[in-house]
This record gives structure tokens, C-alpha cells and sequence, in this order.
């Protein structure tokens, strides 16, 4: 049936063409499911490649579509979430352990770039988590209680120093400890992670004081 125009032509190939898998629809399912087992690994790997490169060419606004459907509706989320890990137990449990490697990379990185910051953080957090009052001392405190101590131990006046991991490195002492320890009258008592509370000490000694509250004579210069 010659058709003059273009437009006319595919209207009625259309309607053909519906017509005929009405018709044929068992003939048709067979027909699709040949192709889909000849064709299918190269299928996947088509869509694969176009959600791949979708992805690659707009992840602001995949985020935007993922944050808006999380607030849309947050507890469908945080049940399927909840639901995932607890059908997948041996992958969270080796996702912690991976994430507690890299927390425990990241504290050693830290440390050497700046050893007496990491302590400073840390005494803040151990003084927070005991209730202790003060202020919490700063790492430039530290650098100018070394000079005062004149480089030596404040027990034993053995030479110390601020170069990290060396075997004269200094240890960061409380006179009080931070922990709580129990007074002649029982109650127990807190010292302040306040650099007046602070003095620097080997290794060796650090480890004898414990957390005795001892002030050594050097910790005034």
C-alpha cells in the first residue's frame, strides 16, 4: 500500500504493528525470550555502561534525588537499612573491623604531625568523660613547660625530648590525675586538665608516679 505521506505511513505501521502482537502474543513471547538469551550479557553490559556514565556525568543530582527521597520518607530507610545488616552480619562485623583500622591509622597519623595536640585532645576528652572542672591546656602550653623544665624530667631530672618517638620522648603527666582517685577521707577526687596541674616526666618515671599526686620540685623550673 504506497502511502505519499511520510507521516501517514507510520501511523499506520504502528497501528500494524499492535495489531499484530495482539494477534501473535504467544508467538511474540517466544520470539522475545530467543533474543533476550542470545542477547542478554550484551544487554547488562549496555545498561551498565549508561547507568555507569549517568552516574559519572551528574552525581549532584543523583545526591539531590537520593536526599529528597530520604527525607520524603526516613523510617523506610532506616528499617531497610536495619533490615540489611542484620541479614548481612559477617560484612558489618568486617566493616567495623575496617573502620576501627583506618580510625586507628588516622590517630597515628595525627600523632606524628603533632604529638602534643593528640594528647591535649585526648586528656580533654578522658577530663570531659570524668567531670573534672578547668580549663584544658594547649600544645603551645606544653612547648613552653618544656623550656621551663629545662628539657629534664621533672622526677628523676634525666634529659628529655619533644621529638616524637624518640626514646627520650616526654610523657604528659597530671600532678592529679585526671582519674579519679580516693582522698584520706574517702570521697574520691579529680584533677583539672589545666596546665597548672601539668608537668613532664620520662617514661620511666610516669610509669613509677601512676596516678599518685605527686609534684615534683622541677615542675616550677
Amino acid at each position: 500500500m504506497p502511502f505519499k505521506d511520510p507521516e501517514h505511513k507510520r501511523e499506520y505501521d504502528k497501528a500494524y504493528s499492535k495489531i499484530w502482537r495482539l494477534v501473535n502474543k504467544e508467538h511474540k513471547r517466544y520470539t522475545d525470550a530467543i533474543w533476550e538469551a542470545e542477547h542478554r550479557h550484551q544487554r547488562l553490559n549496555s545498561s551498565r555502561e549508561r547507568q555507569a556514565r549517568y552516574r559519572q556525568e551528574r552525581p549532584e543530582e543523583i545526591r539531590a534525588i537520593a536526599r529528597a527521597r530520604y527525607a520524603a520518607n526516613p523510617e523506610k530507610y532506616k528499617a531497610a537499612a536495619r533490615a540489611w545488616r542484620k541479614s548481612h552480619p559477617e560484612y558489618v562485623k568486617s566493616r567495623k573491623l575496617s573502620d576501627r583500622a583506618r580510625a586507628n591509622l588516622l590517630s597515628r597519623m595525627r600523632y606524628a604531625l603533632d604529638p602534643n595536640k593528640t594528647l591535649s585532645y585526648y586528656h580533654k576528652r578522658r577530663a570531659i568523660k570524668s567531670g573534672s572542672a578547668g580549663n584544658n591546656y594547649t600544645a603551645v602550653e606544653i612547648a613552653k613547660l618544656f623550656e621551663l623544665q629545662k628539657r629534664r624530667c621533672a622526677m628523676c631530672s634525666a634529659v628529655i625530648s619533644n621529638v616524637a618517638k624518640s626514646a627520650q620522648k616526654y610523657h604528659i603527666d597530671h600532678v592529679i590525675s585526671i582519674a579519679s582517685w580516693p582522698t584520706y577521707g574517702g570521697k574520691k577526687r579529680f584533677g583539672v586538665n589545666d596546665i597548672r596541674n601539668i608537668q613532664l616526666l620520662c617514661r620511666i618515671c610516669n610509669l613509677k608516679k601512676g596516678s599518685k599526686p605527686i609534684l615534683m620540685p622541677k615542675r616550677k623550673g
